[in-house]
C-alpha cells in the first residue's frame, strides 16, 4: 500500500513517530485541495497529467492494466455501466456491424491485389468503359456482401463512382441483364 501523506504524532517515550494516513483521509485531503484550486489551476493540473501520460505510455499502461487485474469487479461494473449508456449501446451496435461485415465478407480488402486487377483490366470501368485511375476507381463487389459475396479478389471489380452508385447492392448478373427485380433502371 502506498502512503503519500504522513501525520506526525508526539509520544511520551520518543520525540516523534510517523504514522501513515488512512486511504480515506488521503482522498478527503486531495478532494479538499482540489476544491481550493481556481479553474485555471485545475486546467493546468489536468494538462500536466495528460502530458505526463503521453510522455510515459509504458508506465500508464502498466498502471492501467495492473489496476484492471487488481479490481476485476470494479472494471466489470464500469464496462456494464458504459454498455448500458446510450453511447455504449451505439458503439456496441457499430462494433457488431463492422465485425459481422468482416465475417460475411471473409476478411479485409487487399488494395494491392485490387490495383493489380485494375492493371489487368486496363483501368476501365467495367460498366461504362470510362478510363479510371487510383483516385477515381471504386471497389465494387460483383456479388454484394449483403447478398452473400466476399472480399475475394475474384468478386471485386473497378467501377467509376457513378456506375457503382447506380448499381448499388444489386448483383452484377441482374444489373447487366437488365432484370428489374432489384429496381434497376426503374
Amino acid at each position: 500500500m502506498r502512503f503519500e501523506i504522513v501525520r506526525i504524532r508526539k509520544l511520551a517515550y520518543t520525540s516523534l513517530c510517523y504514522e501513515p494516513l488512512h486511504p480515506e483521509e488521503i482522498k478527503a485531503k486531495r478532494k479538499n485541495d482540489w476544491a481550493k484550486k481556481t479553474p485555471e489551476e485545475r486546467q493546468l493540473a489536468n494538462k500536466n497529467v495528460t502530458v505526463w501520460h503521453q510522455e510515459h505510455p509504458e508506465k500508464t499502461n502498466d498502471w492501467h492494466y495492473g489496476w484492471e487485474k487488481k479490481n476485476p469487479e470494479k472494471r466489470m461494473r464500469s464496462v456494464k455501466k458504459y454498455r448500458s449508456s446510450p453511447r455504449g449501446i451505439v458503439a456496441g451496435r457499430r462494433k457488431t456491424k463492422r465485425h459481422m461485415h468482416l465475417v460475411r465478407a471473409g476478411g479485409l480488402l487487399d488494395l494491392v491485389l485490387f490495383y493489380q486487377k485494375c492493371e489487368r483490366l486496363d483501368w476501365h470501368c467495367q460498366l461504362c468503359g470510362k478510363i479510371l485511375d487510383e483516385s477515381t476507381a471504386t471497389v465494387d463487389h460483383i456479388v454484394p456482401v449483403s447478398k452473400g459475396g466476399t472480399n475475394d479478389i475474384e468478386n471485386l471489380q473497378p467501377l467509376c463512382l457513378k456506375c457503382n452508385a447506380k448499381k448499388g447492392n444489386r448483383p452484377m448478373s441482374l444489373y447487366v441483364t437488365g432484370n428489374n427485380e432489384g429496381g434497376l433502371n426503374g
